[in-house]
Formats: structure tokens, C-alpha cells, sequence
């Protein structure tokens, strides 16, 4: 997993990851099976985006927060990755 610039309360704000991830400094090409980036900026988006693609692997997540408003109101909850991914990516 790479982070990039993640609050500092990452960990007990996302509490349900596994107990062995491997947590990646920097991005290493085709390393990352998870990649979860909080940019501030559009501009920082596309150029962090830019910068970690690379590292993901082929079956990997991109997980892009950039604190702008949802299209849906229900991602204006917080809640487990588990239930944000099935509401994104199951159909």
C-alpha cells in the first residue's frame, strides 16, 4: 500500500485494513496493490496522480480523495473502506 499525505489519524480513521500490510514510501513500479492519495488541489491530483500510477499493480486501487463535494450524498458519510467499496465497484 502507498500513502500520500495522509492525516495524521489515517490509521484509526481507516481501521479496517489487514494486520500484515506493508505500508510503501514512495512509489515503486508495480509494488502497490493499494494506493490511496488525499490531494488539496486538482493540480496536485494530476500531478501525484501522474507520479503513482506506476506503482500500482495491474489488479490494483487507486483511491482518490480530493475534498470536493459528492455527486451522491451518500459519500458524504464517513464509512468503512469495506462499504465504500461495495457502493463504488459492486454492482
Amino acid at each position: 500500500m502507498v500513502l500520500y499525505n495522509p492525516p495524521a489519524d489515517y490509521f484509526n480513521l481507516i481501521t479496517d485494513l489487514p494486520p500484515n500490510i506493508e505500508i510503501l514510501n514512495e512509489p515503486i513500479s508495480k509494488s502497490a496493490n493499494f494506493i490511496h492519495l488525499f490531494c488539496r488541489w486538482k493540480v496536485e491530483l494530476k500531478d501525484t496522480t501522474a507520479n503513482f500510477i506506476g506503482a500500482l499493480k495491474n489488479d490494483g486501487t487507486l483511491l482518490i480523495w480530493d475534498e470536493s463535494e459528492r455527486a451522491l450524498k451518500i459519500w458524504e458519510k464517513d464509512m468503512l473502506f469495506t462499504d465504500a467499496f461495495h457502493l463504488s465497484c459492486v454492482p
